[in-house]
């Protein structure tokens, strides 16, 4: 009975089969190709979110804590705005802003607009507080990197001691360097991994995310991937949260800025902090 109903039903599919007879008569259909789609299908992938995607050891890496990047710099009308909130001088926010990221709060890496960010290695071994990370993973992992320079014949100089330094002892490159890092360490421990870094255009680390006002630190990257309007944002909230940072704003006490953004230990990170504050700040004073 399969058999018989197979038969039957061949014809009638036969039938049903128009495209041949169609092509023939349609110019630019001579090869006779036909292309379905499944409305619901193709809904579906147009409505996908994108996250932005580099190249790491030739392979495409989807940074899936990001959001595609929105765009908008911040304006001298954002800072004073926010100075008013703040009840400080706007060149203050501006000489963080410049001491943090310079002029470059996002980078262009593989085509890709993202926002800048240093991994902090200590960091990552203080929040995951497994030893053996140390043991195999000791470029992202153990204590602090070392600000060095490189010399004639390419080696790098610790700029405090002037001793001879590992490249992967030093903070590096800026830029998707950087990233590299990070994707390790996210390998192993994806939130220790992003509290790690600090971010954007005032370089919040990522363990402050509550205090930027963001439920989780995925939240926080994914704000910090818009746009220069959200790191204001995230920048005002920490500050209001940062009782030594907010008296330093409010009185304009350069020193107390620095270990309100970088923390008590601030002249062993840079001595000059305090100093950058005050000349940056005379910077755009003078704009």
């Amino acid at each position: 009975k399969a058999q018989e109903s197979v038969a039957k039903e061949k014809p009638r599919i036969e039938r049903l089969q128009w495209w041949n007879a169609v092509q023939a008569k349609v110019p630019g259909f001579s090869a006779g190709k036909v292309y379905h789609f499944h409305p619901v299908g193709l809904a579906g992938n147009l409505g996908k979110r994108r996250h932005p995607i580099i190249q790491i050891d030739g392979n495409s890496v989807e940074l899936e804590f990001l959001e595609m990047y929105v765009g908008g710099d911040l304006s001298d009308a954002d800072i004073e705005a926010a100075a008013k909130e703040l009840g400080c001088e706007p060149s203050l926010i501006y000489a963080i802003a410049r001491q943090e990221s310079a002029h470059s709060s996002f980078i262009s890496v593989d085509g890709e607009t993202i926002p800048s960010i240093l991994y902090e290695r200590h960091w990552f071994r203080k929040l995951t507080k497994n030893a053996s990370y140390e043991q195999t993973h000791s470029e992202i992992c153990g204590p602090a990197y070392r600000r060095a320079r490189k010399n004639s014949s390419g080696k790098f100089i610790d700029v405090k001691t002037g001793a001879e330094v590992d490249a992967k002892d030093v903070y590096g490159s800026s830029g998707k360097p950087q990233y590299e890092r990070l994707m390790t360490a996210y390998g192993l421990n994806e939130a220790a991994a992003l509290q790690a870094c600090s971010w954007g255009k005032f370089q919040i680390m990522g363990f402050n995310y509550a205090a930027a006002g963001y439920g989780s630190v995925k939240d926080f990257t994914a704000a910090m991937s818009l746009g220069d309007a959200e790191h204001i944002k995230a920048f005002l909230k920490f500050a209001k949260s940062n009782s030594t940072l907010l008296n330093g704003l409010r009185s304009k006490n350069y020193e107390l800025i620095a270990e309100g953004h970088n923390g008590s230990g601030w002249r062993s990170i840079n001595p000059e902090y305090a100093r950058n504050i005050e000349r940056f700040s005379n910077e755009y004073s003078k704009k």
